[in-house]
C-alpha cells in the first residue's frame, strides 16, 4: 500500500488445492441371468471444490449382455465438509443369455471436469434355475348361484428362473 510518500509491502503464501476425490462400491456382487443387483457407489471428495461427479460404467466383456443403470440419476454433489460424500446405487442386469461367470469386471468412472477416479468389483452371474412358478386365486372356495356371475383375481408368482410368459386355462369340474 502507498501513502504519500510511504509504501509498503507484505507477502504471503498462498497454495491451491488440487481437485481430488476418490471412488468406492460396496463390494463384489453375485446373481442370477436375469436378476438385477444392487451397489453402493460412493465419491468422497478429498480436496478442492465441491462439484457434481458424473458416472458411466463399463464391463469387461461388452457382449456378455450386462446392462446397468444408475439412480437416482447418473451424478450426485458431496455433502458439505466434514462428510463430504455422497453415493447413487447402482442396478446390474445380467440377460437371460450372459453366460454364468464368476468374475466379471464392473468398472465405473466418476468424473469431475477433466479429474476422473475409477473403482472395479467382481460380479458374479450364475445360472437361472429352470422356470417355476405358482398360482393363487384371491378368492378360495368361491360361490355363485345358479345363472350368476362372479369374479376372481388369479396371481402369477414366478418362483425361480428366467422370467417367462404363462398362459392361463380353466376347467371346471
Amino acid at each position: 500500500g502507498t501513502s504519500g510518500a510511504l509504501q509498503r509491502t507484505t507477502t504471503f503464501k498462498l497454495t491451491v488445492k488440487e481437485l481430488n476425490f476418490s471412488l468406492s462400491h460396496g463390494g463384489d456382487k453375485s446373481t442370477e441371468q436375469a436378476i438385477p443387483v444392487t451397489n453402493v457407489i460412493t465419491a468422497k471428495l478429498l480436496s478442492g471444490n465441491m462439484a457434481p461427479v458424473s458416472f458411466s460404467y463399463s464391463v469387461d466383456d461388452p457382449s456378455a449382455g450386462i446392462t446397468a443403470s444408475f439412480s437416482p440419476s447418473a451424478s450426485c454433489t458431496p455433502n458439505q465438509p466434514p462428510d463430504s460424500r455422497c453415493s447413487i446405487t447402482m442396478t446390474i442386469t445380467p440377460s437371460g443369455t450372459t453366460p454364468p461367470k464368476p468374475d466379471y469386471k464392473i468398472t465405473v468412472k466418476g468424473k469431475i471436469g477433466s479429474v476422473e477416479r475409477a473403482t472395479t468389483f467382481n460380479l458374479e452371474v450364475t445360472p437361472a434355475p429352470p422356470f417355476d412358478f405358482s398360482l393363487s386365486a384371491t378368492n378360495n372356495p368361491l360361490s355363485v348361484t345358479q345363472g350368476g356371475a362372479v369374479n376372481n383375481t388369479i396371481t402369477v408368482k414366478r418362483e425361480a428362473g428366467i422370467p417367462a410368459s404363462v398362459l392361463l386355462s380353466y376347467s371346471v369340474d
